[in-house]
């Protein structure tokens, strides 16, 4: 009788811990001016997505982020970066490739959760989107 217990609430807590895909990560604090961040093809694979915040403030009232993800386009890994403005501060972000040049992630802490970005990067080609 346990042992079914057990069992069943070992698939309870597996099907609420059930994920759409997303993979969450930290967000990554860049001590200079977000805008002088470069992507670095050299230390990354294809896939790879970073999110930044900038160290130094954008501003009293606004947070500047960094989202840069890799992929391989026509055979060369390359990075593609968008800059985003924010009145809150995040420390983490969750990601979800929707396919092979197009990122969606929301930001977060604690109190708040960012509206959804989709992101896509493609030739010499980067968009940005925000669904509120």
């Amino acid at each position: 009788m346990k042992a079914n217990l057990l069992f069943i609430l070992i698939i309870l807590f597996m099907s609420c811990a059930s994920t759409n895909g997303e993979i969450e990560i930290k967000i990554l604090e860049y001590d200079k001016s977000i805008n002088t961040l470069v992507p670095n093809v050299t230390l990354h694979k294809d896939k790879d997505v970073e999110i930044f915040r900038s160290g130094s403030s954008f501003d009293k009232n606004h947070v500047a982020h960094s989202c840069i993800i890799y992929r391989i386009d026509k055979g060369v890994l390359r990075g593609y970066q968008i800059f985003t403005i924010t009145l809150n501060t995040y420390n983490r972000a969750k990601y979800l490739w929707v396919n092979d040049s197009t990122v969606t992630f929301r930001l977060n802490n604690k109190f708040h959760i960012s509206e959804k970005y989709t992101m896509m990067g493609y030739g010499g080609t980067t968009y940005l989107s925000c669904d509120k």
